[in-house]
């Protein structure tokens, strides 16, 4: 929570770009849900380009993907291609892992995030 909190202290310092950020993110991570539901995993590859605002407003992407409690694949889609409006390519990665109770767990996430830790790797997708 304390990112969310740093990203809305910094909107007071570049308002219109801020809003601008949140809007297009909101936006996204919506017609993401949706387009998941109908075209499958092909739907990560087709998220709208963002605004062209400075790359620092990744924080404000961040904060609105976890305050509209986004699922990890739509989190890391949406911030591949934030990452890739901004020139850093990095691959989407869908991996499992089993629980304790025996189930198993799916995850999604960027490669080089931390947050993958347990889970194996089964499908890796490069920017697009």
């Amino acid at each position: 929570m304390r990112r969310e909190v740093r990203a809305v202290g910094r909107a007071a310092v570049f308002p219109a770009a801020t809003v601008r950020v949140a809007r297009w993110t909101w936006s996204a991570h919506h017609q993401l849900r949706r387009s998941l539901r109908t075209q499958g995993i092909d739907a990560v590859d087709r998220v709208q380009p963002p605004p062209a605002v400075a790359a620092r407003h990744r924080s404000t992407v961040f904060a609105v993907l976890a305050l509209s409690r986004s699922t990890c694949l739509v989190r890391s889609a949406v911030l591949r291609r934030w990452d890739m409006a901004h020139d850093r390519f990095r691959p989407l990665v869908l991996g499992v892992a089993r629980k304790p109770d025996g189930t198993i767990a799916a995850h999604a996430w960027l490669d080089g995030e931390a947050s993958a830790e347990g889970f194996v790797e089964l499908h890796r997708r490069p920017p697009a």
